[in-house]
Order: structure tokens, then sequence, then C-alpha cells
């Protein structure tokens, strides 16, 4: 294309782990360049970039690759900045892979692929240097994408859309403070918009910029350098029909690919799922021979549960017994606890406690073994007891000289109880002739 100085000898795609020159980490002596005039257009420069663009309309910030033999090629903008917080965004129209970001008047138009570049693409990489890294998030058709340049904290940051994605994306080295930077685009087949801000000179026609974080504004306002890349030519202008046609090729061109990449993968499934299944059928023989016998032996463990859930209530009693005389102990701990958590019961309590925790076991209670540790009449006790219609052994202690005559004249209740089992403990304890025959 006439005008294109077709520069952008980089170093190729290098890829992740690859990389570029060396800066070192001393300032470089930045660009002596000329001011930008305020008020003056700010668009695409046709002086700065690859051959194969073409120009969507006379404001020079809607574009698109025409032809060229470059897999991508770049362009930057005929102003730059030098200090403070400036943005631009472009929207894609067509969707295609694209790449956005900064750089200084002098580096490769291979955004990313040198150490004076700053590069986000659509597939949600950033790249600087030749080193990839996957960051932040993608974007596509109809998503406008947003580059953010901090001066003040040597910076660079990203937009998708209204949302700022969190963390910087680029931190500028040392060696480029005090350089100015220019908003630069790396084009594979996409159609696009750019925006400078209000004071473009042209109005924006299908962009919807979003609203910008605080303290940044748009280049329009902040550019104060001109590019050094003068145009030797008239821009390369392309008719919306033509545009429409070469986008409709390089839609053409990606879905072949991309159905070439799909019978690939086919290709490769199929391959993989057949030593997958190959891979299961040796183990499936013996995995079934464990499956099999592990179920026997949970089956035989239920069995032998529902064996026990099955006997009789004498038995039952026997086990009662043998609960509270902690003899279950010392065969089996765990059954032991586990049964006496349930309707086998031992409280040790106050007074004052001992009518509500018996009221809280009552319901299903078998066996009680009841101790008392302070002065206590155990009438309203025993009307609780009374109403515990499965009680049938009880062992009740209260200590020295805590219960008088009347504490044990209300034992006698206890004969109406469902009890057939009955030990009292009340040793050194003062009850007298009516209160030690009350209980008998």
């Amino acid at each position: 294309a006439a005008g294109g100085k077709g520069k952008g000898g980089g170093k190729g795609k290098g890829g992740k782990g690859g990389g570029g020159m060396d800066y070192g980490t001393e300032p470089l002596p930045p660009l002596n360049l000329e001011p930008f005039r305020k008020g003056s257009p700010i668009h695409l420069n046709h002086g700065d970039m690859d051959n194969g663009w073409g120009f969507l309309g006379p404001s020079m910030l809607r574009a698109r690759r025409n032809q060229s033999p470059k897999p991508w090629i770049g362009i930057r903008a005929n102003a730059g900045v030098d200090r403070g917080r400036a943005a631009f965004s472009f929207v894609n129209e067509t969707g295609g892979n694209i790449r956005l970001g900064w750089s200084t008047a002098d580096a490769t138009l291979e955004l990313g692929m040198d150490g004076k570049s700053f590069g986000f693409g659509g597939t949600g990489t950033k790249s600087h240097n030749g080193n990839y890294d996957k960051w932040g998030q993608t974007y596509g058709k109809g998503d406008v994408c947003t580059a953010l340049l901090d001066l003040d904290k040597h910076s660079i940051m990203y937009m998708v859309n209204d949302h700022l994605i969190p963390g910087d994306a680029f931190s500028i080295p040392k060696y480029l403070w005090g350089h100015a930077f220019f908003p630069h685009i790396l084009v594979k087949e996409a159609t696009f918009e750019l925006y400078f801000g209000p004071g473009q000179g042209h109005p924006k026609m299908y962009i919807r910029p979003p609203q910008l974080p605080g303290g940044f504004s748009w280049f329009c306002d902040l550019a104060n350098v001109q590019s050094p890349w003068k145009p030797t030519g008239p821009p390369p202008m392309m008719d919306q029909t033509e545009a429409e046609a070469e986008a409709a090729r390089a839609l053409e061109k990606m879905m072949q690919s991309g159905a070439a990449n799909q019978a690939c993968h086919r290709e490769q499934f199929a391959d993989w799922k057949q030593k997958v299944n190959g891979y299961v059928r040796h183990f499936q023989a013996p995995l079934s021979f464990e499956y099999t016998a592990e179920k026997e032996q949970v089956m035989q463990r239920i069995s032998k549960f529902t064996m026990i859930l099955q006997l009789p209530s004498e038995v039952w009693d026997i086990i009662a017994d043998m609960v509270v005389s902690d003899l279950l102990s010392q065969v089996c701990r765990q059954l032991w606890e586990s049964l006496g958590s349930r309707r086998y019961v031992r409280l040790i309590c106050n007074s004052e406690q001992a009518v509500k925790r018996v009221k809280g076991v009552s319901g299903n209670l078998r066996s009680l073994q009841l101790m008392v540790r302070d002065t206590w009449n155990p009438a309203d006790t025993i009307d609780v007891l009374r109403a515990a219609s499965y009680l049938h052994t009880m062992v009740l202690v209260n200590g020295p000289l805590k219960m008088g005559a009347t504490g044990a004249q209300a034992l006698a209740g206890l004969k109406n109880a469902s009890l057939h089992t009955l030990t009292l403990n009340l040793f050194d304890n003062a009850v007298g002739d009516s209160g030690a025959h009350a209980p008998a």
C-alpha cells in the first residue's frame, strides 16, 4: 500500500518462554520528538504501518487487513504521550484475531515481540519482548477493549467492555521510563474501529466506549508528541463492499482451518478412546472380582446386624444388667458406651438438675443409674420415674447426710413404678426408722 514503510521486521512469534533483546535496567535516552499540536485530528498513521492495510472512511479510525503476505500486520497512531494516564479503545466489528497495546516509536510493528512494546490479544494472552503469558479474559466480535497507560506508576492495564481486569498486565521496565508511547494495533483478519476520545477530530461510528477508571483521561486529551514517521503518499482506502468481501474471505479461511483442526482432533480422540477402552477391559475382570468379594462381606455384616436386632427382650434385659454393672465394658467397651447412651443411662448430677436430666431420657429408658451429689428430696424425680413405663432396673445413690427421713419416705413412690430391680445406696444417711421402713 502506498505510504506504508513496511518495516515490522521482528523476531517472529517466539512463543512463551521465548524472548527478545536484553535492554538492561538503566533508562535509555528517549527519542527527540516534536510536540503534537492540540486539537489536531488523531488517527492511524499510514506512515507507521506494515503494507496490507485498508482504511474504511476518511477518519482513518476504522480499518482492516487488505492483502499482505505477512500473517499479522501492525500500525500505530500519529501521536503519542510521555506523561499522565491515557486510554484508548477499539471495537472488534467482525471477530478474528487482534491485539492492542502501547509501544515506543522505534519498536517493531509486531506488537509485543520486542522489549519496547506491550500487547494484549483476544485469546486472553499478553505479550512483551517475545514472551507470551495467559492473562485476563478473552474477547471477540462486538467487544470493546481498552488499553490504559499509567506513566505515573509505570504500568499498563486493560478493560474488556465495562470490566476492568484486576491487576497490572505489565510493569514498564525502568529502561523505558521517560519515553513516549503510541497506541498500537496488530491484526490478523479483524475489522475494527478505534476511539481516542471525544476530541479525536471525527465522530465515532459503531463503538460504545466505556467509563474510564478514576484518574485516567482519553488519549486525545493528553497526546503531546508527534510520530517521527511521516507518510510519503495517500492512505490506502478500501470501500465497504471490498471490505465486506475481504472479511468474508478471511472468515471462510478461518472456518476451513477450524474444520481441519476439528477433523484432526476427531482422529486423535478416536485413537485415545480406543486406548482407554483397551485399558479398561484389561482391568475389568479383576475389578469385578474385587467388587463381588467386597459385596459379599458387606452382606454378611448386614445379616449379622439383622440377627442382633431380632434378639428377644429377655436377652436385652441381660445386656442391660451388664451395662449397669460395667461388666460389658470389659468385653466390648464400644458396645457398652453405645447402649449406655441410648436406653441404658448413668446420670451424676446435683439435686436441682435431677428432674430435668431424668425427664430428658425417660421416654425410652430401660435402665438407670442415678447419683445425686447434694441434699435431695426425690419426690419430684420419683413422679417422673413412675411415668417411665419401660424402666425395669434402677440404681440410686445419694451421698452421706444428703437425704433425711422425708426424702427416704418419698422413695416409697417407686413401688408404683414398673421396676423389677432396685438398688438403693444411702450410706451414712440419717433417715430414721420411718424413712428406713417406707421403701420396704
